[in-house]
């Protein structure tokens, strides 16, 4: 009974996870695969990081970026 009832309390949650975990196969995508390739951080980047209270993340991205040639 414990079993059925932890299992029932988390079947939206499973369902979301199960969505989250599905390959979509019809999403654009954009014109080719290299449209797809990291340019580095876009503007917005430092904005975010500072909102999320992670601007530590600014100074790592941007030196993986220019490690990569991409800052």
């Amino acid at each position: 009974a414990r079993l059925a009832a932890a299992l029932a309390a988390g079947r939206v949650d499973a369902g979301l996870f199960k969505d989250l975990a599905t390959l979509r196969l019809d999403a654009p995508v954009g014109p080719s695969p290299e449209s797809w390739r990291w340019q580095g951080p876009t503007p917005e980047f430092a904005g975010v990081c500072k909102r999320i209270g992670a601007p530590e993340l600014i100074e790592r991205v941007e030196g993986f970026a220019q490690a990569r040639g991409r800052g």
